[in-house]
């Protein structure tokens, strides 16, 4: 039939070539690319807390579902204010908050610091990613640890792009969290895959972004409305700090109004960093944001602190 339609060898030729590459594509996005939104890049590059003068423990928590956590603990002492939580974005690892000065300020400051890989990053457990649904199970354990070496010190959690995403999930259902602080975070997931589709492969197609996302949250068994930062922020009375670039390329800085409205509590903050991107905020934020943020936190560690 198609040799009839088509007479001439070369017109046969284009028609071969054109329905092998829709094919190809076709199969490449069934099969392989729901992996690409489930699948995490392994990578650590090896440093420690010891590049910024910091002694430190490393740390192996069994987490939601047995999977493994690997991570760094750095005490500020038996003085303490508190704990902070560092959770690094996709294809990120524990090492990254080790680019800034952030771990080191944060003890000077009098801060422990915790920072662990995610599920399915680094060291730590091979695992689907689940955008905060199972993650905010590991937190609950890595919670319940800092409890144990902390007792009632107050814990803020610091999230950064999926990460923010993973800390507004956990704050809306773990209120021993005191606080938290996002930046460079996501308001809706579809949005976020469908951002970074436009990113990787220069297209914006909602109605394939949505696909891909459907059928990685069918193989990963999680629920896409389940872990919306939106409809988790309506749950978050703890105080928060909502932190965004204006200039970020990958997450706009519009998803940061739509958290911070989006929140319940009446302690909230949002600061839209000028001229900052989407990775390394906290070094490029520059000084006048750093002494903001301290104060936010210093602040309302006083009044948790005084509550408890």
């Amino acid at each position: 039939m198609i040799k009839k339609i088509l007479k001439k060898r070369w017109q046969r030729g284009i028609f071969y070539t054109i329905t092998g590459i829709f094919l190809t594509l076709s199969l490449a996005v069934y099969f392989f690319a729901p992996y690409a939104v489930l699948k995490a890049r392994r990578r650590s590059d090896g440093a420690t807390p010891q590049v910024l003068g910091l002694a430190y423990q490393k740390l192996t928590i069994p987490a939601h579902n047995g999977v493994q956590l690997t991570g760094f603990y750095i005490s500020a002492g038996d003085n303490a204010k508190g704990t902070v939580l560092l959770v690094h974005g996709i294809h990120a690892f524990k090492e990254y908050f080790l680019w800034s000065d952030l771990p080191k300020t944060l003890v000077e400051n009098g801060f422990n610091v915790a920072a662990f890989d995610n599920r399915g990053h680094g060291e730590s457990g091979d695992a689907y990613i689940s955008y905060g649904q199972n993650e905010r199970e590991d937190i609950k354990h890595l919670v319940t640890y800092i409890d144990s070496v902390n007792r009632e010190k107050p814990l803020i959690i610091w999230g950064h792009s999926l990460g923010a995403s993973i800390a507004i999930n956990s704050l809306a259902v773990d209120k021993r969290i005191d606080m938290g602080i996002l930046e460079s975070g996501y308001y809706d997931l579809n949005e976020a895959v469908n951002l970074y589709q436009g990113h990787w492969f220069g297209l914006r197609w909602r109605w394939l972004s949505d696909w891909i996302l459907n059928r990685a949250a069918a193989i990963g068994e999680f629920d896409v409305e389940g872990v919306q930062p939106y409809l988790a922020a309506r749950k978050v009375n703890q105080p928060v700090w909502v932190g965004h670039g204006e200039q970020d390329n990958r997450i706009p800085v519009s998803h940061a109004t739509v958290i911070y409205n989006e929140l319940a509590s009446g302690k909230k903050q949002l600061y839209k960093i000028p001229n900052a991107r989407h990775v390394n905020v906290w070094k490029r934020a520059g000084d006048e944001y750093q002494r903001a943020l301290l104060g936010f936190i210093l602040n309302n560690i006083e009044q948790t602190t005084a509550a408890k």
